[in-house]
């Protein structure tokens, strides 16, 4: 009898031990399952964002390229200007004549406040 019961106790003692190594695995098994879901889920998450941050970057990239170029641009514009004014102020101090341009010189140089009192000088 006491074989008996301590033989019942064994087996119900070894399928408790199955059952918990059962729920263990499928607890672990869960687990698993929401760690991979998580996971993927951050991945895509990853992935977007990358995708936008090459798409900003695409953009900033391109943006950049245009104000070089404008820049460039207004570099040679403003050289341009700078020749076509040191030019206009050598007429304007050599050739200045009052009488004939009259206010032709305010038309060429921006500056001919400054430059008519230094012509009326040397008249």
């Amino acid at each position: 009898m006491a074989d008996c019961a301590f033989s019942v106790l064994g087996h119900l003692r070894s399928d408790l031990r199955i059952g918990f190594l059962l729920i263990r695995q499928h607890f672990r098994l869960a687990l698993t399952e929401l760690f991979l879901s998580r996971l993927r889920h951050f991945l895509s998450r990853l992935r977007h964002f990358l995708s936008r941050l090459r798409h900003f970057l695409s953009r900033l990239r391109h943006f950049l390229s245009r104000l070089r170029h404008f820049l460039s641009r207004l570099r040679h514009f403003l050289s341009r200007l700078r020749h076509f004014l040191s030019i206009n102020m050598v007429y304007f101090f050599f050739f200045y004549d009052p009488d004939f341009f009259g206010a032709l010189p305010a038309i060429w140089c921006p500056t001919q406040c400054a430059l008519c009192a230094f012509a009326e000088l040397r008249h």
